[in-house]
């Protein structure tokens, strides 16, 4: 009856839509816009295909979020700024990930009268996404502390504990991620967040068993995440669970985080293969001597790791790293005292001594043994 009216293509547009015609439906809005440059609701209607088009269509999420926001501020534009127009320019702003904006829409509604408390939480996420901390803890505050308990979700909690932490507040930081995980189990890559965050604090136990979950649990996790797991389980036993013991000297028998630090070291290089880091032998290394329970009779076992450690960082040739050449000066060291005192080998432990002093000439060990050996005068190559 009227093929040249604007609001019946919209129309249209939305029938196709509804049908997931997402083509057809563009078509009706674009020819709606041909008859009418500026009527507002034919951008609106587009926006919202958008949407519903990358929700549909995952490889086609990234331009048609994007392209839905650009939409709806078009609409904005032709028609109103009313709280209710900008708060679902909000969620448009939230699924295109423009934070900047983002928070820019959100604390104008949240000073407006009257205004939609959901404001305060996309304030929150934008804050905290632009590093806007102080800004972004007071409004996920104001968000949880006044919302309807039932209006909460687990990402609210996830960022008030992103924003807690960056506040320096770790521990309530803490609480909230764990709450989120209570809420929604399937946010294992939270636990990541909570390892880091544990790891920075000196919390070496509950970053080894964030940073183990992690690894578990989440697609996203790498065999870095592993090692860091064996790193901290590594530290808790020799930092933060040594703390605990009041006599240094008296033998350790809880070797549960010893042996959970191993397990993880042992998992990266089996993965690793070839390409598994140095510092993973190494620390095997010092996991297995800390497993030798009597000092005056070392069996060893440490011995394999350090040989291993050697091999290779030399594969490659001469090592720049200096973290390597003195973890090379270490594992001479102990194959140089296990020469001396367990192989009754004086040749290989001035081998091995030799070496540690030619990475470092002023190794203690390396030149207490020549010392000994020259009987207490000047070093002597060998």
């Amino acid at each position: 009856l009227d093929p040249k009216s604007a609001a019946v293509n919209v129309a249209l547009g939305v029938l196709w839509k509804y049908a997931d015609n997402f083509e057809d439906a563009e078509k009706q809005f674009q020819a709606a816009l041909a008859i009418d440059p500026n009527y507002g609701p034919a951008y609106r209607e587009w926006a919202e295909t958008d949407l519903r088009w990358a929700q549909s269509v995952p490889t086609k999420a990234s331009a048609k979020v994007k392209e839905a926001a650009d939409q709806y501020k078009k609409y904005i534009s032709l028609t109103d700024y009313s709280p209710e127009s900008q708060m679902r320019y909000a969620d448009f702003l939230i699924n295109a990930g423009d934070f900047k904006t983002l928070q820019q829409v959100a604390a104008d509604i949240a000073k407006s009268s009257g205004s939609n408390l959901r404001a305060y939480r996309y304030l929150g996420y934008a804050a905290y996404e632009n590093k806007d901390y102080p800004a972004g803890l007071t409004a996920m505050n104001t968000w949880i502390t006044k919302a309807d308990p039932k209006r909460i979700i687990p990402r609210d909690y996830l960022y008030l504990g992103r924003l807690q932490i960056a506040s320096g507040q770790d521990s309530l930081g803490i609480q909230a991620l764990n709450k989120a995980l209570e809420l929604d189990t399937t946010q294992v890559d939270v636990y990541l967040e909570i390892a880091k965050s544990d790891f920075a604090k000196k919390k070496y136990k509950a970053a080894g068993d964030a940073y183990q979950i992690y690894s578990e649990k989440s697609r996203n996790a790498k065999l870095t995440d592993r090692f860091y797991a064996g790193f901290s389980y590594y530290f808790a036993f020799t930092v933060e669970d040594a703390k605990n013991i009041k006599d240094p000297k008296a033998p350790r028998t809880d070797s549960a985080l010893l042996v959970k630090a191993d397990s993880a070291f042992s998992y990266v290089i089996q993965k690793a293969g070839t390409n598994a880091p140095p510092i993973t032998f190494i620390f095997r290394a010092r996991i297995a001597d800390l497993h030798e329970s009597d000092r005056n009779n070392i069996k060893g076992l440490a011995k394999p790791y350090y040989e291993k450690f050697v091999e290779v960082a030399l594969a490659k040739g001469p090592p720049t790293d200096d973290r390597i050449k003195n973890n090379l000066v270490e594992a001479y060291d102990y194959l140089g005292t296990y020469a001396e005192f367990k192989e009754k080998d004086e040749a290989k432990a001035a081998e091995n001594f030799n070496k540690a002093k030619e990475i470092d000439p002023t190794d203690k060990q390396a030149l207490d043994y020549f010392k000994r050996k020259s009987g207490g005068g000047n070093a002597n190559r060998q």
